[in-house]
């Protein structure tokens, strides 16, 4: 994360894509987890402007736009 060195972003062949925090204990990881892609999330890339936010790209053919705060894509 371009706010948060220990916050990482990871996309998933199930579609979801994760949110750990690695200044945290593996067993409280991820602390978050968004699923609104139906098929695999090939790319996610942090926002170097507005630092809190990130896409997503899936084979689904779409790009999603997150938060770190919210549980649902902003677009």
């Amino acid at each position: 994360s371009e706010a948060h060195d220990s916050l990482v972003i990871a996309g998933s062949g199930d579609g979801s894509v994760k949110l750990y925090d690695l200044s945290l204990p593996p067993t409280n990881n991820p602390i978050r987890s968004f699923k609104e892609h139906t098929r695999e999330v090939h790319s996610v890339d942090y926002n170097t402007v507005r630092k809190d936010s990130f896409l997503s790209a899936s084979w689904d053919d779409t790009v999603k736009l997150w938060t770190v705060d919210r549980n649902a894509s902003v677009r």
